[in-house]
């Protein structure tokens, strides 16, 4: 018999569900917001960290994100490798656009 691992690695597969969705809304706002320099922006993006992942962590959900997708953005550690995983995202859903920070310089763009 096999032991279960309990702990996730980079290279392992990400776990199914929504809480993975989630995990990865949460992981890509920290992502976003610990990257942006200009201070008014930071302060925009923190007031809406909730509606980031929530955004983020939708589509996941909604689009069945594949597990390597899932696994890749459970993994990144800056803005470029989200990027990455989300030109990974386009190849297995090219209909779906890839998930983004809003624009810069236009203040609260989530909805």
């Amino acid at each position: 018999m096999k032991p279960v691992a309990t702990v996730v690695d980079a290279g392992a597969a990400a776990p199914a569900g929504d809480d993975v969705c989630l995990q990865i809304g949460v992981k890509i706002a920290e992502i976003i917001i610990a990257a942006t320099a200009d201070p008014t922006q930071k302060a925009a993006y923190e007031q809406d960290r909730t509606k980031l992942v929530k955004r983020f962590s939708e589509n996941c959900t909604n689009e069945k994100w594949p597990d390597a997708t899932r696994t890749c953005f459970l993994a990144a550690k800056t803005p470029a490798e989200i990027e990455v995983c989300s030109r990974a995202l386009v190849k297995t859903q090219p209909a779906t656009p890839p998930p983004s920070a809003p624009p810069s310089g236009s203040g609260s763009a989530v909805h």
